[in-house]
């Protein structure tokens, strides 16, 4: 506690200023309020404690959130990769189906070519799909 006494042309007076960090108030913060009325460090004391436990559920509350919101986050993405995939897998057997057909209809450059666009495609897919995209 810190004393300033002020003298002069007026009237003395004097001005404390109490200050402390923490979750409890100071033993001498709590006398004083004794002083006022015997139960009210009780009172504080119940209060800060009731206010401790709310605060530790609110954390609780909100790890058990963000827990909640990256499974949501990683099952998405699980997903995306996996329709990904199969995407992948259906444009190869399209390509070899335009493959074929190519070759049927005596058409063995088109074939090769196609052949040659669909699996730079479908590199393109696989390393997109590997990186994430990005």
């Amino acid at each position: 506690m810190k004393d300033i006494e002020i003298e002069g042309n007026l009237p003395s007076l004097k001005i404390s200023h109490i200050s402390y960090t923490g979750a409890y108030p100071s033993p001498e913060m709590l006398e004083g309020y004794n002083r006022i009325n015997p139960e009210f460090s009780e009172r504080i004391l119940v209060l800060v404690e009731e206010t401790v436990h709310k605060s530790l559920e609110i954390s609780t509350n909100e790890s058990s959130a963000i827990i909640e919101q990256d499974k949501k986050i990683v099952d998405n993405d699980y997903s995306f990769r996996t329709r990904g995939q199969w995407l992948t897998v259906l444009l190869f057997v399209l390509v070899l189906s335009l493959a074929g057909l190519c070759i049927v209809f005596d058409k063995e450059l088109a074939s090769i070519a196609v052949v040659v666009s669909g699996f730079a495609a479908i590199t393109v897919a696989a390393i997109k799909g590997v990186s994430g995209g990005k």
